[in-house]
């Protein structure tokens, strides 16, 4: 998975304040028909699909529910860079254009016939003309600050939990 953002540094809200705004929370609806390994994903008002990685080399009609957890690790890596430049852009310890654009690859490596990934790696090239100082400090940014990464591995004090619904309580939503 690949993203491009273009960087916008004229916020003026606290690195803190911009993370919470944007990472406050979330939710996701999966509603699945059957057999068929694929879901319909409503995620606030944005429509999504998922489907299994089909037997053979078949294509797919979808991104899998890994693809679309490397997407969100990919994107809040980026956001958490973004959101940190901003910070310096502001106590003017960089300059406002000197970040063009962040580009992140986030991939998992998954042995043959395992559906479990023994590690992810996040690759960042950031463009412009930042110092290499400017480069270490937003890596390192982008590395301890995104949330999907600390939930990715596993720093969730109350861990993951799975309930059965009452019949209709998601239908509601």
């Amino acid at each position: 998975v690949r993203m491009r953002a273009a960087s916008t540094l004229t916020r003026t809200a606290s690195i803190c304040d911009i993370l919470h705004r944007r990472f406050a929370s979330a939710s996701a609806l999966s509603i699945a028909n059957g057999l068929q390994y694929k879901t319909s994903l409503r995620c606030g008002e944005t429509l999504l699909s998922s489907d299994m990685p089909p037997e053979g080399d078949a294509p797919r009609a979808s991104p899998s529910p890994k693809d679309l957890v490397m997407a969100g690790l990919a994107a809040c890596t980026s956001m958490t860079i973004q959101a940190n430049a901003e910070r310096l852009v502001r106590a003017k310890k960089m300059q406002p254009d000197a970040l063009k654009t962040i580009l992140v690859s986030a991939q998992d490596t998954t042995p043959e016939g395992s559906h479990f990934a023994e590690n992810v790696q996040v690759i960042v090239e950031l463009e412009g003309t930042m110092s290499e100082d400017e480069r270490r400090l937003l890596l390192a940014a982008g590395s301890r600050g995104c949330p999907v990464k600390a939930m990715l591995q596993g720093r969730l004090p109350g861990g993951v939990s799975l309930r059965l619904a009452s019949p209709g309580e998601l239908s509601r939503r």
